[in-house]
């Protein structure tokens, strides 16, 4: 039964988001009564999220290419071009292999023909 509390506690825990503020007009709503009674007037209300809340996601392909982009004097940010760059070079040397090979294919194919046309010769 403990184990049942714990787990009901730890989905509860886990399921809050960060801090909301909800703006009502040009100022903070202080209480869920003058969020309905805006809402209920405008049918719009405004939600602040507060900056201080650190989002969990991890961006995998900026933790991935960091190991081969150079860091700035200051160490504290990445030149966001640099990465780019290198991006858009990679998927320019992945077209170019490709067109590579299609021209490899196209030129067997044509060598077959070729060597088909003289045997029946």
């Amino acid at each position: 039964m403990k184990n049942i509390y714990l787990i009901f506690l730890l989905l509860l825990v886990s399921c809050t988001s960060g801090k909301l503020t909800y703006i009502c007009g040009d100022r903070p709503c202080v209480d869920k009564k003058e969020i309905n009674e805006y809402f209920s007037k405008n049918m719009v209300i405004e939600i602040e999220i507060d900056d201080n809340y650190k989002d969990k996601t991890v961006d995998l392909v900026k933790l991935n290419t960091n190991a081969n982009i150079e860091i700035d004097n200051d160490k504290s940010s990445i030149n966001e071009n640099k990465i780019f760059e290198k991006i858009n070079k990679i998927k320019e040397e992945k077209k170019i292999a490709k067109l590579k090979v299609k021209e490899d294919r196209r030129l067997a194919k044509i060598q077959k023909k070729k060597t088909k046309k003289d045997l029946k010769k």
